[in-house]
């Protein structure tokens, strides 16, 4: 996928993790669930990184959780993000599957506001028709 209207470079869906962008796309976060040890796992992938079974389950999860590390951006660097400055990015480790921390934009906080711990809440942006994006703000 190209720039598109969204103005910047989007993810390009591969055959394994496509169910995770698929779910995105219906604002449902799906994670992979290894049916044999129970562990969830974030990146996808085929084998599980705990047991090393081959049985993978895309599980659904609720898109919350709290700030497990995060960093502002306020310096230009040239890329298509220095309109948004200042902007943050975070790890969120998840509420429901809390062995698992994934990365995102966190929106709607003042950068000064912005704690480890802080509780945030999913939201799910359509950057295209075929993609959709998974952003964080702070939970209410």
């Amino acid at each position: 996928m190209g720039d598109g209207l969204y103005g910047r470079t989007l993810p390009q869906p591969t055959e394994l993790d496509g169910p995770y962008w698929d779910g995105l796309r219906r604002y449902e976060l799906l994670i992979q669930r290894c049916t044999d040890c129970q562990s969830y796992l974030w990146y996808p992938t085929e084998v599980c990184s705990r047991c090393q079974s081959f049985s993978m389950q895309w599980t659904p999860v609720a898109p919350t959780g709290e700030i497990y590390s995060f960093t502002t951006q306020y310096q230009r660097t040239g890329s298509k993000f220095d309109e948004d400055i200042p902007y943050t990015s975070v790890i969120v480790q998840l509420a429901e599957a809390s062995e698992v921390t994934m990365g995102g934009l966190l929106v709607e906080a003042d950068p000064d506001q912005v704690r480890v711990g802080l509780p945030v809440v999913g939201v799910f942006v359509d950057a295209t028709p075929e993609i959709t994006l998974l952003q964080f703000r702070p939970q209410t």
